[in-house]
């Protein structure tokens, strides 16, 4: 015998029982032992003297023959396609006329059956076996590999807590011609306990088949009980009956709900993608677990091994040891004072301001475009949102769309991080490379970098979460409850997104899609925010009620857990403050505080509220406040718009001129600019600025500044071609009244009268400050004087220390006849900042009969009223 083959000994099996063991297998494997015996086979111990080494043999039982050789044929030639780390490995098939013997590696260790039932594993443990297991079947299924039969007595674990699937034997290749039989097989030959509907079914199996057997493995580990009881278990599987993750105590992360509910669903499609997918999802609820106990970890002192001396005291009279009692107690009562007061002299965390940029490109190999933009879209999506999540880190929202070097980028957005993205891409994967930037110079302060697989979006939006958590020491990976998001759903939100962040794509077509979205995927938490945005943006450019009251309806009836986050509390905000809903605010806002909402984006909001309610200088208060926070050019564009309201030109000149002197180019402060020249009367510089802003991007409202700069310029013609865009768009009370005005000025009574009655019409249940304006001048024009009054009295009684009623107040009252306090507004109006020009049109001519208001037109170097006035043609 050869010194490397063992000896003989007690497990080595002898006589006949060792002979029919051994017949038929070559004479360098020498069979110690049974391991187990099954239905279909038994599985002997044996030494590989050759390899020097233990094997695990397969022997088909001799009185099996016809169909189960074959599948133990099938099972080897299944086997020899896997080589993976949680896969047992095929090392040889042995065939003889009666026997197949499949050699196996062999494990040394036990089944998870056995684990489970004997070992007391923590919630952390049992994911890390899950995840193991989930990486096994995903290499399987890459492989074209349906395992059919994947349950605890099917999954063994080594002496290194390693897992390794076997027993294929019951395993079918996907798009095999035989699919439908070896269907009708598994469902003979598998585990009720781990059988899927569709196996129960009989139909045609795929990957998802093995996602229900794992989610039925997972949910036993996870709560020691079967997720679909004991009795009727056939039933019950058919019927999607299964126990809600939810209620399995200790209570478990909401992700690792969302997930076991989703694998055992009834419909494979409302599984998860792939098993890949799924060990991803496990790795970061694993992560998200390990990193909050990390940070719930007390400090606990280090106490010495060895024991001190025991010294011998003498004995102590009570009062001794009564005065040593008080003492202790003095002392603790010090430490604990001194400790708190420690505790809460610590300063916060400092937030950090983030801004996240676009992710960039480059190809080794050709991807459809609409490939290209999905991938971006998912990975800026997921950088973006994990910001959100964060603790102690704020997004910045608005992206600058012009190219701006690091530190520019800093200076007008108050970043105190800034994200940049790199991904080379070939066919199936991306090298991905991720930078967190900060300090004096800008430098690179964090770098993590991955392959990531071009599987699906989601996947992305996954793998980037649990890389890009490293970028700050309090991130967790945001889990995207996936139970009813379909990828397609997930697919269309990105285009949108992208249309929207890209292209300025606020419109209803866009809205439709996203509503569409959230009503097959109301989990898709992402898209609540966006759908908002565009509603409320598309509501302001049309004034449509019903968009409100879809947009309502939409955030009241998101998921439960959705509406326990504090960004559904800012979005029932912004909703509140454009349905003038009061009460609906302050609900909402004491929400948003409680739930530690950004301090900075609270006021903002709240200016926003001052200067609906007409309370500029508290509007004002407001930005400082949010300035003191985060300074950026946003902030001091704000502040110089509010400030221009209020009349305060100065101000608004010092916020103005320095955030251009930050970036010349901006659109908003180029677009405030122009506004500024329209009111104090310097129309060629505005109609020149409009024309510049509205060829970057053509809105209604500089359409509609430009063609009121035509007008006040005398060029009606001119007012009237520029002003077609605008009689595109429904219901704005300012562009009708505007094209009401244009075509009285070019004769067309009766078109000029239709739109007139339209503003009336429009806001004739409105008591909104502007609203009424616009109606008291309408009614004006129509010579509808004392309605006009009327409603320009409510306005001003609704806003008395809005002035911004004294232009529409002069006109109404010049045309009423009523001319002294005709003069007394447009005084008014001046010293608001209103230029001469603005009282050079046809309605202000009666004034021509005071001195005082001749000589006020005719500083206007172009008027043409209070004489022959020729109008340019």
């Amino acid at each position: 015998m050869d010194k490397s083959q063992p000896s003989t000994n007690s497990e080595q099996p002898k006589g006949e029982s060792f002979i029919s063991q051994q017949a038929g297998l070559p004479e360098h494997y020498h069979v110690i032992k049974v391991l187990g015996e099954g239905g279909m086979g038994e599985v002997l111990l044996a030494q590989d003297i050759r390899l020097n080494r233990k094997v695990a043999i397969k022997r088909l039982k001799t009185q099996a023959a016809g169909t189960d050789v074959s599948l133990s044929v099938a099972e080897a030639q299944i086997l020899a396609r896997l080589n993976h780390t949680h896969i047992v490995q095929l090392y040889d098939i042995i065939t003889t006329s009666e026997q197949v013997f499949l050699v196996m590696e062999y494990v040394d260790g036990t089944t998870l059956f056995y684990h489970q039932k004997t070992q007391i594993l923590s919630l952390e443990q049992k994911l890390t076996l899950l995840t193991q297991i989930a990486n096994g079947i995903a290499a399987a299924h890459q492989c074209g590999v349906i395992h059919c039969d994947l349950k605890p007595a099917n999954i063994l674990l080594d002496k290194d807590q390693q897992i390794k699937i076997t027993d294929f034997g019951i395993a079918r290749i996907t798009h095999a011609p035989q699919a439908v039989t070896h269907a009708d097989t598994t469902q003979s030959h598998a585990s009720m306990t781990a059988t899927s509907p569709e196996q129960l079914k009989g139909e045609a199996l795929s990957p998802q088949s093995d996602l229900f057997a794992f989610g039925v493995l997972a949910y036993e580990l996870i709560s020691t009980r079967h997720p679909f009881g004991k009795t009727q278990l056939r039933e019950r599987i058919l019927q999607g009956k299964h126990d809600d993750a939810a209620e399995i105590l200790p209570a478990l992360p909401e992700p690792l709900i969302h997930l076991l509910n989703q694998l055992l669903s009834v419909d494979p499609e409302k599984r998860p993608t792939n098993a890949r997918q799924v060990a991803k999802r496990l790795e970061q609820i694993l992560i998200a677990i390990t990193q909050n106990a990390i940070m719930e970890q007390e400090t606990v002192p280090f106490e010495p091994d060895v024991p001190a001396p025991v010294v011998p005291q003498p004995p102590q009279t009570q009062p001794k040891k009564r005065a040593k009692f008080l003492a202790i107690i003095a002392c603790s009562l010090v430490f604990v004072t001194v400790l708190v007061a420690w505790l809460f002299s610590q300063p916060p965390q400092e937030k950090r301001y983030v801004l996240v940029l676009k992710p960039q490109l480059t190809l080794t190999k050709q991807l459809s475009d609409e490939r290209t933009k999905s991938t971006l879209a998912s990975v800026d999506h997921a950088l973006r949102q994990l910001i959100i999540d964060g603790k102690h880190t704020e997004l910045i929202a608005h992206r600058p769309e012009a190219e701006h070097s690091l530190l520019q980028l800093a200076t007008t957005t108050g970043a105190t991080d800034i994200i940049s993205t790199e991904l080379t891409c070939s066919e199936h994967s991306c090298e991905t490379v991720v930078k967190r930037l900060g300090g004096e110079k800008w430098t690179v302060q964090q770098q993590i970098s991955w392959p990531m697989a071009l599987t699906s979006e989601i996947e992305n939006f996954y793998s980037t979460q649990a890389q890009a958590v490293k970028l700050f020491p309090d991130l967790t990976p945001n889990s995207l409850p996936l139970e009813t998001v379909r990828q397609q759903d997930y697919l269309s939100y990105l285009q949108i997104y992208q249309d929207v962040s890209n292209l300025g794509a606020y419109n209803q077509s866009n809205l439709d899609k996203l509503r569409q979205v959230l009503t097959n995927s109301p989990y898709l938490f992402a898209a609540y925010g966006l759908y908002s945005d565009i509603s409320l943006t598309v509501y302001d450019q049309t004034k449509r009620e019903e968009l409100l009251t879809q947009l309502r309806a939409t955030l009241r009836n998101a998921p439960a857990r959705y509406k326990q986050k504090a960004i559904f509390n800012k979005e029932m905000m912004l909703l509140a403050l454009t349905s003038n809903d009061e009460a609906l605010f302050e609900t909402h806002l004491a929400l948003a505080r409680a739930r530690h909402f950004s301090v900075y984006d609270i006021e903002v909001i709240l200016s926003k509220r001052a200067k609906q309610q007409g309370d500029l200088k508290a509007a004002i208060s407001h930005l400082h406040e949010a300035m003191a926070l985060r300074k950026n050019t946003s902030i001091m564009f704000n502040l110089a718009n509010t400030y221009y309201q209020n009349g305060q030109f100065e101000q608004a000149w010092h916020y103005l001129d320095e955030v251009l002197r930050l970036d010349p180019d901006d659109y908003l402060a180029n677009q405030l600019l122009a506004d500024i020249h329209l009111t104090e009367g310097r129309v060629s510089a505005a109609i020149e600025r409009y024309k510049k802003v509205i060829s970057v991007d053509a809105q209604p409202f500089d359409i509609n500044a430009l063609v009121l700069s035509y007008m006040l310029d005398g060029q009606f013609s001119e007012a009237l071609s520029a002003a077609k865009p605008l009689t595109q768009i429904e219901n704005n009370s300012l562009f009708l009244l505007n094209l009401a005005d244009i075509e009285k000025l070019n004769g067309n009574m009766e078109k000029a009268a239709y739109f007139y009655e339209q503003v009336i019409e429009k806001n004739k249940a409105s008591d909104d400050f502007y609203d009424l304006l616009d109606v008291a001048q309408a009614h004006a024009q129509l010579s509808n004087h004392e309605q006009a009054v009327t409603v320009l009295n409510q306005a001003i009684k609704q806003s008395p220390d809005n002035r911004e009623y004294a232009f529409t107040a002069a006109l109404v009252y010049t045309q009423v006849g009523e001319l002294t306090s005709a003069m007394v507004n447009v005084k008014s109006a001046l010293e608001l900042g209103y230029g001469a020009v603005w009282f050079n049109l046809p309605w202000f001519e009666a004034l021509c009969q005071r001195d005082e208001f001749k000589q006020i037109v005719s500083s206007y170097h172009k008027a043409t009223l209070c004489q022959k006035r020729q109008p340019k043609s």
